[in-house]
């Protein structure tokens, strides 16, 4: 429709982590599915807002990688 809205939700937090692991794939060719998941939530963010709500209790940090 041509305009942007606010959404939240799992749903919209997908294509981050997506790109996220696609990044990390690209610059660890031998990486497994396991430990891209793992380096993913190692890396995140500490945030108090989501502590308890997430299952790493922070946020996506790529550059943590």
């Amino acid at each position: 429709t041509g305009s942007y809205a606010s959404y939240s939700g799992t749903s919209m937090a997908t294509p981050h982590v997506t790109g996220a692991a696609a990044l990390y794939a690209a610059t660890h060719s031998a990486a497994s599915a396991s430990q891209i998941k793992a380096a993913i939530l190692s890396s995140t963010t500490p945030t108090a807002a989501l502590n308890g709500r997430t299952v790493s209790g922070g946020r996506l940090n790529v550059a943590a990688f």
